[in-house]
């Protein structure tokens, strides 16, 4: 019950690693928008709506490859559904691989028919849920939990770069 009161109350940490379309010329941003559902396309969810509900998020660019790629770190202070892709969509900076918010074929002329082909192998958009933290509900210890992104998303990760901003995170 403490738990869900946590998550409820906003009490959780959590931070998402994601690789985006793009070279944003921010380090650091917080992004406060309403989310809802899609006026057009009711699986999409976006800010651009009437009956939204708060949403922030806060990112920090980790790395860039080329001003084509860049690798991002999200923390969630709501939890809305999409929340992360729609920021970052509605930002220009959409999720790599996030074909709802974002087509494959805006890659053509960004990267290698050899780099696309191996990012559809991936069959999903790169997102990561990187970092968990809450006080625990009996002892109040603040405990952290890290998770290590698969090896498939470590495979891009490597492919343009990205490890070792990933492995400073964790030394954090």
């Amino acid at each position: 019950e403490k738990l869900s009161e946590d998550f409820a109350n906003r009490n959780i940490k959590r931070f998402y690693w994601a690789v985006c379309i793009g070279n944003p010329k921010f380090d650091n941003l917080i992004i406060e928008s309403p989310i809802g559902r899609h006026v057009s396309n009711r699986k999409k969810m976006s800010s651009n709506t009437k009956h939204g509900k708060e949403a922030k998020t806060e990112l920090w660019k980790l790395a860039n490859y080329h001003d084509k790629l860049c690798l991002m770190k999200f923390k969630l202070y709501t939890g809305r559904t999409h929340q992360i892709r729609v920021h970052a969509s509605e930002n220009h900076f959409p999720i790599l691989a996030d074909e709802l918010y974002s087509s494959i074929n805006r890659l053509k002329g960004i990267l290698s028919p050899q780099q696309i082909a191996e990012i559809k192998k991936l069959e999903r958009f790169f997102l990561h849920a990187a970092v968990l933290g809450f006080e625990h509900p009996v002892t109040g210890e603040s405990m952290e939990f890290y998770a290590r992104p698969p090896k498939d998303l470590e495979a891009v990760l490597e492919r343009y770069n990205f490890i070792e901003p990933i492995k400073k995170e964790f030394v954090k």
